[in-house]
């Protein structure tokens, strides 16, 4: 199933609850920019795990990820054993919106461009119709700018020089005036309208005073207000300032409903980081605007129970805190980190940090790449994703793997290096290959087959080979 920016919200709880209820999830991202392999210093042909993790992170924390692919697979619970798989293809948005206050540099990679080209993605689509997304660090500083612009303490004061007669005149005839307003008028709706840099003026004397308030001047009766009239509060209009007797209690509800509305604009642009939530153990969902997912796969409001929508959202949530799913993926190393330099935080800076991390995030993680090339001897097997794949289609025909209604798109489709279906290809990788090593069964995942090709990654080029998190 395709989701691009307009459809993720009516069908964000789907991919949650898919997630919630499923056995394992297999991912697979594609990227605006790769590490390029260099020499080591010692001219080695292999690397050290330390070398090759600070290769990637500089990759993973420079580029982004245009296009994510899930697929959710479920255990048979029927008698003929067909695993049911559920596909998802994301377009993914760098762009943030400059309401936030929060700037990301992202970048590509002529190299990747080019590839991605090859296999007709079209990295503008990505951006003009992607999801948006803040990583949890954006988050926080966006919701820091939002408290710098509601708190009218923290604009800078304007100092006004000895020498500017003019303005500190202009000043001091806006104070005079506000003093007798303050002691005169406590009638609700009284109101002193400044209008002119002559206000307060002999017309027939100052003549060359009468112009409109520039935002200088008006910036000067605020400030005048905010420091010496705590009881007055003053507004801009086009042409004029508007000073007026405080309400404290209307004041408290209007600073409450800027910051909700700050806040739920905020809880809008997370946007797939929800998804990611939903994937780390120690993740949350429970900040989402269920409001937002009132419409459906178009983009078009709907009527919905909110009461149902809540409930449902509660199940998902219990679901999630009893257990994630297992993470698969195929060279599952770099996809790790990318995921988390993206969405989560700023990577350790050590790969023994990273693998204690991994180790924290999920209960389990399989690398179909480690298991396809795990004890084989001399043998030098075929190691990719498409190569895995097709040989297994021959060697294991069961177990029968089946997807579901609505996710049909790659029975007939082979789109190769397309996000959604090579996680579909990891996900069918990951049943067959499982049970060809296991007498024909994939055994559960808290079965000891798994102490062995679980939670290893395979890292070719190294001199480990693989890294255990």
């Amino acid at each position: 199933m395709d989701v691009d920016k307009i459809s993720f919200n009516g069908t964000v709880l789907d991919i949650l609850e898919d997630i919630s209820k499923a056995d394992f999830v297999a991912i697979d991202f594609e990227f605006s920019g790769v590490t390029r392999n260099k020499p080591t210093s010692l001219g080695r042909n292999k690397q050290t795990l330390q070398e090759r993790y600070e290769q990637v992170k500089i990759a993973a924390e420079k580029f982004h990820i245009p296009q994510a692919g899930l697929t959710c697979a479920f255990r048979p619970d029927s008698h003929d054993g067909t695993w049911r798989l559920r596909t998802y293809n994301l377009l993914l948005s760098p762009i943030l919106d400059e309401d936030l206050d929060v700037e990301r540099d992202f970048s590509f990679q002529s190299g990747a461009v080019q590839f991605l080209q090859r296999v007709d993605f079209a990295l503008e689509t990505s951006l003009s119709h992607g999801i948006p997304y803040l990583s949890r660090p954006e988050q926080i500083q966006a919701h820091t700018q939002a408290a710098i612009r509601a708190d009218t303490s923290s604009i800078a004061d304007i100092q006004l020089d000895a020498t500017d007669v003019e303005a500190l005149a202009f000043v001091q005839r806006v104070r005079d005036a506000a003093v007798i307003f303050n002691k005169r008028n406590h009638t609700p709706g009284a109101q002193l309208v400044i209008d002119s840099r002559a206000f307060g003026t002999d017309d027939s004397t100052t003549t060359e005073l009468k112009h409109e308030l520039t935002g200088f001047d008006k910036r000067l009766i605020h400030q005048l207000v905010r420091a010496e009239f705590t009881a007055l509060r003053s507004f801009s209009r086009s042409t004029s300032i508007i000073v007026e007797r405080s309400d404290a209690a209307r004041e408290k509800k209007k600073r409450d409903e800027r910051s909700r509305r700050a806040a739920s604009r905020i809880t809008e642009h997370v946007g797939f980081r929800w998804v990611v939530e939903a994937l780390f153990q120690g993740g949350s969902i429970k900040d989402m605007d269920l409001r937002s997912t009132a419409v459906n796969r178009e983009g078009a409001p709907q009527i919905y129970d909110f009461y149902d929508t809540v409930g449902r959202h509660k199940r998902i949530m219990k679901k999630l805190e009893a257990g994630r799913p297992v993470l698969v993926g195929h060279n599952l190393f770099t996809d790790l980190m990318y995921l988390y330099a993206s969405f989560i935080g700023t990577l350790p800076d050590t790969v023994e940090g990273f693998a204690a991390e991994m180790g924290a995030s999920f209960p389990l993680v399989v690398d179909t790449k480690y298991m396809g090339t795990h004890n084989c001897g001399s043998i030098n097997p075929a190691s990719s994703l498409e190569q895995l794949d097709k040989w297994l289609l021959d060697e294991m025909p069961k177990p029968k793997i089946a997807l579901d209604e609505g996710f049909e798109k790659y029975l007939t489709q082979a789109n190769y290096h397309e996000a959604g279906f090579d996680s579909y290809l990891t996900a069918r990788v990951m049943i067959r290959l499982a049970a060809r090593l296991n007498e024909g069964q994939v055994a559960a995942f808290d079965e000891d087959f798994w102490k062995e090709y679980g939670s290893q990654l395979r890292i070719f080029g190294t001199f480990e080979g693989a890294m255990k998190i």
